[in-house]
C-alpha cells in the first residue's frame, strides 16, 4: 500500500512519473506477494487515476503525437468497439472490450506524457529492469525445483501465465542489450548482465514452446547484428555441442520431453489441436468479414456450426465445448474481428517495422539522431520475436507490445520534431550520458 500511495502522490505531480509507475506495477504486480486488502486493492487502477488527474492539472501543451501508427491503433481499437456490438457472445465480449479498452487508453496516454528521450530511456529501464527481476526470479525458482515445474509470473499480475512471462522474457532481451550499451552506472550494468544471462533458463522453464522460439530467433537477430559475431558463433557452436552431450543428462524428464516434441509434430495432440483452431477460425474469419464473430466467441455452437470434424475429433462435447483461444494471434483477429480489421492489425506491425527502418536511416544520415539506430534495431528484434511467438499463441492484446508500439510512436515523433528544428522535447539530448548520445552501432 505505501508503495501505491507513493505512486499516486509522484503521479499527481508528474504524471510521467505516474505513467512509469504504472506499467512498472502492471509488470511486476507486487500485491501478488501481498495478502488480505493489500492484495485485493485496486492499485493499478488508482495510479492510473492519478497520472490522469496529474496529466489534465500538469500536462501542458503535451499531445498524443500523429503519425500513421497512431491512426492505424485508433482504427484497430475502434473496429474492435464495433465488433463487440455485432458479438456472438455479447456479455463476453463486452467483458474482454473493456479490459483491453484499459490497455489502449493507457498506450495512448503514454505517448503524450512520455514525449523526449529521457522519458524513452526511462521506459526501457522500467521494462527492461522490471522483467529482468522476474526472469532473476524464474531462474531461481526453475533451479530450486530441479527444473520440474513451470516458471511463472507474479500473481495477480499481467504475466502471470508461463506463456506471457515466457514470452515477456524473449521480448526483454533486445531492451537489456540496449541498457547494457546506453547505461554508465556500474551497478545498473551489472544488474542488467545478471539479469540477461538468467533470461534463457527462465524462458526454458516456462516450458512455453512458443516463447522458445521467440527466444531463439531474437539471439540469432542479436548475433547477426553484432560486430564480433563470428567469434560469438564460433564460441555458440562449441557451447552447443558440448550442451547437445549434457543436456539430456543435466534436463529433466519433463523438459526432455517437451523439447522432444519438437521432432515428432504429427504425433504430438497440442500440436494437431492449435491446427484445427486455425482452421476453425479461419472460417469463422472469412464467413464474417466485416465484423468477425466478436470477442470471445467460442463456444460448442460455433464449433459444430463452421468445424463439425474439430468437435468429433477432440470430443468437444466432453468439454462443454470450451476452447479458450485460436492458439495464434493472427487467427485471433481474423476470427474475432474480420478480414478488414486484421489488415489494419497486420498493418499497424508492418507500418512500425517500416517506420523503424526511416528512424533508423536518418541516425545514420545524421549524427543528432544517432542515439536512435540502436532503439530502432531493439523495437524490430523484440517485434520479431512477437511475431514468431504470436503465431503459435494467442497474445493479440498484449500489454507490453502496445507499450512498444507507443515507443515506436514516440520516436517518430522525437525524429520529426529533430527534422523540423525543434530539439528533442522535454527532457533534451544533454540529460543523457555520453555514452548513450554516441552510440552509433547498428547493433541492438
Amino acid at each position: 500500500m505505501m508503495i501505491t500511495l507513493v505512486c499516486c502522490a509522484a503521479a499527481l505531480r508528474r504524471p510521467a512519473h505516474g505513467m512509469l509507475a504504472f506499467v512498472g506495477f502492471a509488470i511486476l504486480a507486487p500485491h501478488g506477494f501481498t495478502w488480505s486488502f493489500a492484495r485485493t486493492f485496486p492499485h493499478s487502477l488508482a495510479i492510473s487515476a492519478c497520472t490522469l488527474i496529474g496529466f489534465v492539472l500538469h500536462g501542458g501543451d503535451r499531445r498524443i503525437p500523429i503519425h500513421r501508427e497512431t491512426f492505424l491503433l485508433a482504427a484497430a481499437w475502434a473496429w474492435f468497439c464495433a465488433s463487440t456490438i455485432f458479438a456472438v457472445e455479447q456479455d463476453l465480449a463486452i467483458e474482454k472490450l473493456l479490459l483491453i479498452s484499459k490497455i489502449l487508453f493507457m498506450v495512448f496516454l503514454s505517448m503524450a506524457l512520455l514525449n523526449s528521450r529521457e522519458e524513452l530511456q526511462n521506459l526501457a529501464r522500467v521494462i527492461g529492469l522490471s522483467i529482468g527481476l522476474l526472469a532473476i526470479r524464474g531462474l531461481i525458482f526453475f533451479v530450486r525445483m530441479g527444473g520440474v515445474e513451470t516458471v511463472e509470473g507474479p500473481a495477480e499480475g499481467i504475466l502471470l501465465a508461463n506463456n506471457s512471462i515466457g514470452l515477456a522474457m524473449a521480448m526483454n532481451v533486445p531492451l537489456l542489450i540496449y541498457l547494457l550499451r546506453t547505461e554508465t552506472n556500474r551497478w545498473l550494468i551489472l544488474a542488467t548482465r545478471v539479469m540477461l544471462a538468467a533470461s534463457y533458463p527462465a524462458v526454458i522453464g516456462t516450458f512455453s514452446r512458443g516463447a522458445w522460439l521467440a527466444l531463439g530467433a531474437v539471439t540469432l537477430l542479436l548475433l547477426l547484428r553484432s560486430k564480433h559475431r563470428f567469434l560469438i558463433v564460433g564460441v555458440g557452436a562449441v557451447v552447443l555441442m558440448m550442451g547437445s552431450a549434457l543436456i539430456p543428462l543435466l534436463a529433466s524428464d519433463r523438459l526432455a520431453e517437451r523439447a522432444n516434441t519438437f521432432q515428432d509434430i504429427e504425433n504430438d495432440n497440442s500440436a494437431q489441436q492449435r491446427f484445427g483452431s486455425w482452421e476453425f477460425c479461419a472460417k469463422v474469419g472469412l464467413n464474417n468479414p466485416v465484423f468477425g464473430a466478436g470477442i470471445d466467441y467460442y463456444s460448442l455452437k460455433m464449433y459444430e456450426a463452421y468445424s463439425p470434424e474439430y468437435v468429433e475429433r477432440w470430443n468437444l462435447r466432453r468439454w462443454g465445448g470450451r476452447a479458450w483461444s485460436c492458439h495464434s494471434m493472427w487467427f485471433t483477429i481474423l476470427g474475432e474481428h474480420g478480414v478488414l480489421a486484421f489488415v489494419v492489425w497486420v498493418g499497424l506491425l508492418v507500418s512500425c517495422m517500416s517506420s523503424l527502418g526511416a528512424v533508423k536511416r536518418y541516425g545514420v544520415s545524421d549524427q543528432e539522431g544517432a542515439w536512435m539506430i540502436q532503439w530502432a534495431d531493439v523495437l524490430r528484434i523484440s517485434f520479431v520475436g512477437y511475431a514468431i511467438a504470436g503465431t503459435f499463441l494467442d497474445f493479440a492484446y498484449f500489454d507490453i507490445y502496445y507499450q512498444l508500439i507507443a515507443a515506436v510512436i514516440i520516436l517518430k515523433e522525437q525524429m520529426r520534431r529533430q527534422q523540423s528544428g525543434q530539439g528533442a522535447g522535454v527532457g533534451g539530448l544533454g540529460e543523457l550520458p555520453l555514452q548513450g548520445r554516441t552510440a552509433v552501432s547498428a547493433g541492438a
